[in-house]
This record gives C-alpha cells, sequence and structure tokens, in this order.
C-alpha cells in the first residue's frame, strides 16, 4: 500500500519519464508475435496472451528480488518510482484537461476517443471527455493501483500487459474474433472489481 500510495504521488507529481515506455515494449512484442505467428485461432491468441503476460511477470519479479537486496527505504522508494511509470494519471488529466481548453475541441476529442468528432455539439463534447476520463480512470490509474497494492510489481505488470493486449487485439473484427477473444475477455476479468471501485470514486467524486 506504501509502494502504490507513493507510486501514485510521483506520477501526479513527475509525470510520464523521458524514457521508452514499458507498454511500448509489450505493444512491439505483441505486433511481433501476430507477425510471426498469427492464426484465425483462439488457442493461439491465448498463447500470445500468455507469453507476454509470463515475461512480464518474470521481469518485474527479477527486479523485485534484486531490489531486495537494499535497505527498506530503499527498496520501497525504487519500487515505487519504477512502478509510477506504469500509472497514468498525470497524463489522463493532462490529455482531458488539453482538451476542455483546446481551440477546436472537436480535433482535440478526436485524438482521445475512437468515435467520429466532427458532429459534435459542445454539449456532446464534455459528455464523451467525461465517458472517456471514467473509463481510462480505470485502465489507467485504479486497476493498477489495484493489483500494485495487492500484488505488487508483478502484479501492476501484469495488468498492464492484458490491458495491453486488449486493446491491441481485444477487437470484435473478423482479424480478432477468435485471435485476440482470450484477450479480450482475460481484460474483462482482470477489470471486473476495479471497474466497480471506480464507479464507486466517481459516485462519491
Amino acid at each position: 500500500m506504501l509502494v502504490a500510495l507513493l507510486a501514485y504521488l510521483i506520477d501526479r507529481i513527475f509525470g510520464e519519464f523521458p524514457i521508452k515506455h514499458p507498454v511500448v515494449w509489450m505493444g512491439e512484442y505483441i505486433a511481433w508475435f501476430e507477425r510471426r505467428f498469427w492464426r484465425d485461432s483462439v488457442f493461439v491468441g491465448a498463447l500470445l496472451a500468455l507469453s507476454l503476460i509470463l515475461i512480464v511477470i518474470c521481469l518485474s519479479w527479477l527486479f523485485v528480488c534484486g531490489v531486495g537486496f537494499l535497505p527498506h527505504f530503499a527498496e520501497v522508494a525504487v519500487t515505487a518510482v519504477v512502478s509510477s511509470v506504469l500509472i497514468a494519471a498525470n497524463m489522463l488529466y493532462a490529455s482531458v484537461k488539453n482538451a476542455l481548453t483546446a481551440e477546436d475541441k472537436r480535433a482535440a476529442l478526436g485524438m482521445l476517443v475512437s468515435r467520429d468528432t466532427a458532429a459534435l455539439d459542445e454539449s456532446d463534447i464534455h459528455k464523451a471527455l467525461i465517458e472517456t476520463y471514467a473509463e481510462n480512470l480505470n485502465d489507467a490509474v485504479i486497476a493498477p493501483l489495484f493489483y500494485l497494492s495487492l500484488l505488487g510489481l508483478p502484479g501492476i505488470a501484469a495488468y498492464k500487459a492484458i490491458n495491453t493486449l486488449d486493446s491491441m487485439v481485444g477487437y470484435r473484427t473478423d482479424r480478432y474474433e477468435k485471435f485476440g477473444k482470450f484477450s479480450a475477455r482475460l481484460d474483462d476479468i482482470a477489470g471486473f472489481i476495479p471497474a466497480r471501485i471506480t464507479a464507486l470514486l466517481i459516485a462519491l467524486g
């Protein structure tokens, strides 16, 4: 819980660090696997998901083992800094705020959502921003913090892998209906509890 709190504060204060984001590495692995092994098969899609999750859990576990030799305060601090990279509270807030204050709000909104924004009026734009903020609040902030608190660095890393898989292959299209089914269902399961926590926090807010 202390690591999660510190990670959240670090992200809110400093935002994104100028490094190649771990999610980018995950995305590159997914793209490579798809190019090399794609089949119209639930089984092959499951192999993609499980292999990526296993890789990120092993790497994060090795990191945890490595920093375990540090003094406790240093271990907590280093783990919090690394974990903060997998939280996007600062970036999400800034993105929505910039869209609200942009000169061309429709174009700015179009960078955040997949819908056609050309015909939206002011009220529709605000509704869409609230919806995308709420959805991404779960995916980018609450769920990562939930799994970080529950399972440590391997937990948040595994969740980000699942969420990245869903965002890249979890679509109901001819190409991904079977190949991405396992990833999409896994994301539904992983997000079930955090999404309800997010909804409760939004209601209280």
